[in-house]
């Protein structure tokens, strides 16, 4: 029996009526899953324009689940050195039949994959080169085979995370020279490719519930399998996700763009159902508030996939119009929920729409997504971003990303993503500590400056590739002292460290000595007399390599306080205020008006004269906040 199940408002993939990128790279793929043996069985069709300024006569293809083939890969050596376990099911995909398409011509023509080593990348040389402006299409049959779920993709208990699945094409880019950009697959490292439209055929056991990329634009029954046919414009990937327990969940979203609401689709286990809300909740706050920041979320449609317990690999990993998220439960009071999910749903502007090289700079999206993330919890959780609040205490994201920090090595944020000395320098410093570098040029910039100059960002990048250099040029203009701490922050190694390293007050006397006598000749003064006001000191150090002119606010015994700026440039390290007052020092703290979020000691900020229980409060406080979270993470 064939059934036709016609799906009504979900033709168009976008929200916009035109086309918003180049279409540089698009696909037509048909392919067939085999559950027995985890393959799929597919044909492709790529279109692909020399968008550079020179012709090229060799394409470059990533054949990404090669990483999974042998443990010759660079993927699965790189996961050796981190202890990662190794895989029950391995993974690849093999192209043949591969044929050039060219003024109406076919000519036959092979796919050259390394014999050994690592086999993620190989190359396709053309009769002729394509010149720029010209098009040129690549047809090409293909099987993959699905590992186990291992770091974004593969196969778990029936469920299906299907993500870099086939033969696609790197980013020919002329920057100065034309080439084609395209990095075997490394374990700490992302994706990298061009914009297009996407048309894919999947032929499906009967029982799988399916989201995919972009939206369903037809669904067939037939007997104990179904086609289902999806549609995606202007996105740069194509990821598909497969599960007979999937239960769906929608919401409208108005994002208050005046565009046609966005579609917001949640496939899970009827055993996630209770965090169903709260993801919703936050995909809702992100496409509000990040569309109001960053510009309106253009595409139709946005699902969410909460994965299973055993599958957490595939969890927390970004796509365009798709993510997968997490489905462990949380007590109330832990935001974790919340965050993963708006930390992928921010990931729909950086990297999604505005597509860096993920593996070369991966701090421009990560670092940037991080940012982006504070501002929908800022939302959900008014005003300061709260993620714990157990026990009396509260942690934000903002505090949660500087205890994170600390324990970061000494590498640049601009480094290649598989070039850190371990994936945790690698998370820390791109995501963390650029987040926290934007959060330190916002505070002294003023967040309503720092937005306008990433909303002028977004809108110049939005479906291009742009750089580091890109984003630094959006803060052109701004105090000179500031562009320097963004520069060397990004590509210098190094921390942001000062600290009140030591203070006194005592009460001032008359000076002692010699001194001229009003009747010509000299007085001594032996012991000075007491005098009605209070000298104090406060050291200021630096400690760390960055340059910035902070505030040290003293703090007096009759409750008032004085702020001084304090400007160590980058050839000093110390310097010391004296300061007179009626009344002695109690206290000097730095940063009172929180503007310097970078600082990564948080303990050396401030200095008492005389000591008091209060550090050793913080201690118990600090210790019992440690517990309440490991308790809220046992209790997941």
């Amino acid at each position: 029996m064939h059934t036709l199940v016609v799906l009504l408002g979900l033709t168009g993939a976008l929200r916009a009526d035109r086309p918003l990128s180049t279409r540089t790279a698009s696909y037509r793929i048909e392919a067939t899953l085999d559950e027995a043996t985890r393959e799929l069985h597919g044909h492709e069709t790529l279109t692909w324009r020399n968008t550079g300024t020179a012709g090229t006569d060799l394409l470059v293809f990533h054949l990404y689940m090669n990483a999974f083939e042998n443990e010759q890969s660079t993927f699965l050596r790189d996961r050796e050195t981190h202890g990662s376990p190794a895989l029950k099911h391995w993974g690849f995909i093999h192209a043949s039949d591969v044929t050039v398409l060219r003024d109406g011509s076919r000519i036959a023509a092979h796919l050259v994959v390394p014999a050994e080593g690592d086999r993620t990348l190989a190359t396709l040389a053309l009769d002729r080169a394509v010149a720029p402006g010209e098009t040129v299409d690549v047809e090409l049959s293909f099987t993959t085979r699905l590992p186990d779920i291992v770091s974004r993709t593969g196969v778990h208990e029936g469920f299906y995370a299907v993500a870099q699945w086939f033969p696609k094409l790197g980013v020919f880019a002329c920057e100065p020279t034309c080439r084609f950009v395209a990095d075997v697959h490394h374990a700490d490292s992302e994706f990298y490719a061009d914009f297009g439209t996407y048309d894919v055929t999947l032929d499906l056991p009967a029982q799988l519930g399916v989201g995919a990329t972009g939206v369903r634009t037809d669904s067939q029954a037939h007997g104990t399998r179904q086609l289902v046919r999806y549609h995606a414009e202007d996105v740069h990937d194509f990821v598909f996700t497969a599960d007979a327990r999937f239960v769906e969940h929608s919401l409208d979203v108005d994002d208050g763009s005046g565009l046609p609401p966005v579609r917001v689709l949640l496939l899970g286990a009827p055993a996630a159902e209770a965090s169903v809300e709260r993801h919703l909740a936050a995909a809702r706050a992100a496409l509000v508030e990040l569309g109001r920041r960053l510009g309106p979320y253009p595409y139709a449609q946005l699902t969410v996939v909460q994965v299973p317990s055993g599958a957490e690999q595939a969890s927390g990993m970004e796509y365009p119009t798709l993510f997968f998220t997490s489905d462990d439960p949380e007590p109330l009071g832990v935001h974790w929920v919340e965050l993963t999910t708006a930390h992928e749903a921010a990931h729909q502007w950086f990297q999604g729409m505005i597509a860096n090289d993920e593996v070369g700079e991966a701090w421009l999206d990560e670092g940037m997504t991080e940012l982006a993330t504070s501002w929908v919890l800022e939302a959900l959780t008014p005003p300061t971003a709260v993620i714990y609040e157990l026990l009396g205490h509260r942690v934000t994201y903002r505090e949660f990303e500087r205890q994170a920090l600390r324990a970061a090595s000494q590498e640049a944020i601009a480094t290649a993503s598989y070039a850190f000395s371990s994936t945790a320098a690698y998370a820390r410093l791109t995501y963390r500590k650029t987040a926290l570098v934007m959060s330190t040029l916002g505070a002294r910039l003023g967040e309503a400056e720092l937005e306008r100059r990433l909303r002028a960002y977004a809108d110049a990048q939005r479906f291009h590739h742009p750089h580091g250099a890109d984003l630094i040029a959006a803060f052109d203009g701004i105090p000179e002292v500031l562009r320097r701490f963004l520069v060397d922050a990004i590509v210098q190694p190094g921390r942001l460290d000062y600290a009140i390293s030591r203070v006194t007050t005592e009460r001032k006397h008359a000076d002692e000595g010699l001194f001229d006598a009003a009747d010509g000749g000299t007085r001594e003064v032996r012991a000075g007399v007491a005098l009605d006001e209070h000298r104090s000191t406060i050291l200021v150090e630096r400690r760390g390599e960055y340059v910035l002119p902070v505030t040290v606010r003293a703090t007096f015994a009759d409750g008032s306080e004085r702020d001084t700026r304090v400007d160590l440039g980058p050839d000093r390290r110390w310097q010391r205020l004296e300061l007179d007052s009626a009344s002695p020092l109690v206290e000097a703290r730095l940063h009172p008006a929180d503007d310097t979020p970078l600082d990564d000691d948080r303990w050396n900020d401030g200095l008492r004269v005389e000591p008091d229980p209060a550090p050793r409060r913080r201690l118990v406080a600090s210790l019992e906040l440690a517990l309440a979270m490991t308790l809220s993470w046992v209790a997941r």
